[in-house]
């Protein structure tokens, strides 16, 4: 059943498009990647409220 699922899963991975690749790793790597920034931030900043470190992101990929 799991080899099945695992099968099916690097089939529909084949099938796509570079582009739909992109999209499909893209966004949690974007995810990630927002998420270190955020810490950094806080972090650097001495930013006392995540709000205001969310704030910063935002601007940042705007």
């Amino acid at each position: 059943m799991e080899f099945r699922f695992l099968q099916t899963v690097i089939g529909y991975l084949r099938s796509l498009k570079p582009f739909e690749l992109i999209l499909f790793f893209g966004y949690p790597l974007l995810f990630l990647l927002s998420s270190f920034l955020l810490k950094w931030i806080v972090n650097k900043r001495k930013v006392k409220s995540l709000q205001k470190g969310f704030f910063f992101i935002c601007l940042v990929f705007i």
